[in-house]
């Protein structure tokens, strides 16, 4: 009996041609108008992207979940980064992509990728000096000894150690003026043939003393999706675990807790739900595999309806982040 290699499969063409088609048309479509806010942009990639893949019929079962919410934290360190900032916490992230690959002898092999969302006129100055930049920057760079202060995880320490930490935290850079085409990827071709304007969705790796190593997200995306990004983890490490596995469980956790109560409170609802001044919805198909598999979840839960997303505004300090989850078959023949 055989096993098809699902990175192969997605990699060959036309698979790959239609893969990069799915994600540069909702990323082109998430980007416009160029006015639209940071949350806006992740709100509509969240939205439009596992319907996107899901319609291709390949072996990638996609499905996200969206609370507009902030997970924030602090460290110790904070206070030097910016002495003028007032409430001395940052966000953790503003989207976690997870992949779930079910391997054909029942294994599972989990990788996740956490994303803080910035808006730019040009990638070097999303990282300028700045109340809020600063801060974030250093989190990203150095990954410190944090606490959260947002329910339900507040005061909880988390350090997240060991190698290849850059690979599972990126900047993801949404700019307003496009870049030159200068960076590489082996789907060149592929990448401009799908996507108009690639260089105005950007990700890149915080270092001491900037950005390094930026490419087109839409190419991190699909490097995500075929095996090639992003940081495993396994999901409920088991006590005592404070760090990398415990940190993305974390965030699971928290975001699936948002989805159990807007169901709670919104019986009946079909369409994305307001729960004190936080939007939720999700989107796609879940599987029971899955890291954000819930028994009350189904395929496109918000019955077709697209969520508002024009009037996305500040919420309280609560716990959870926009999530993206890709289940991957490996199959026999």
């Amino acid at each position: 009996m055989k096993t098809n290699n699902p990175e192969t499969l997605l990699c060959s063409s036309p698979h790959r041609h239609d893969i990069y088609k799915a994600i540069c048309t909702v990323l082109n479509n998430s980007l416009t108008p160029p006015t639209s806010s940071e949350p806006v942009i992740v709100a509509k990639i969240v939205h439009e992207l596992p319907l996107a893949l899901n319609s291709l019929r390949l072996p990638i079962k996609t499905a996200s979940m969206y609370v507009h919410q902030r997970p924030y934290v602090t460290y110790n360190e904070i206070e030097k980064q910016d002495p003028t900032n007032p409430k001395k916490k940052v966000e953790i992230g503003d989207l976690l992509l997870i992949r779930t690959l079910k391997k054909s002898n029942g294994s599972i092999i989990r990788s996740a990728l956490l994303l803080q969302a910035k808006k730019s006129v040009d990638e070097h100055s999303a990282l300028k000096v700045g109340s809020s930049n600063n801060t974030q920057h250093n989190l990203y760079a150095y990954w410190p000894e944090f606490i959260y202060v947002s329910n339900p995880l507040q005061g909880i320490k988390r350090k997240i150690v060991g190698p290849h930490l850059a690979n599972g935290s990126k900047y993801l850079i949404f700019t307003t003026k496009c870049i030159p085409h200068h960076y590489h990827h082996y789907f060149y071709d592929d990448l401009h043939f799908c996507c108009d304007y690639p260089e105005c969705c950007l990700s890149a790796i915080a270092i001491p003393d900037g950005l390094t190593r930026l490419q087109y997200f839409a190419t991190e995306l699909f490097d995500f999706i075929t095996g090639n990004a992003g940081r495993e983890f396994v999901l409920h490490p088991g006590k005592g675990n404070v760090g990398w596995d415990q940190v993305i469980t974390d965030l699971i956790e928290t975001t699936k807790n948002w989805k159990s109560t807007a169901t709670m409170k919104s019986a009946g609802m079909t369409s994305s739900t307001r729960l004190s001044g936080a939007l939720f919805f999700t989107s796609g198909e879940f599987d029971s595999s899955g890291s954000l598999h819930m028994s009350n979840t189904g395929t496109d839960s918000n019955g077709g309806n697209d969520p508002i997303f024009d009037s996305l505004q500040d919420t309280p300090d609560e716990g959870g982040i926009p999530i993206i989850e890709f289940v991957i078959d490996e199959v026999k023949d």
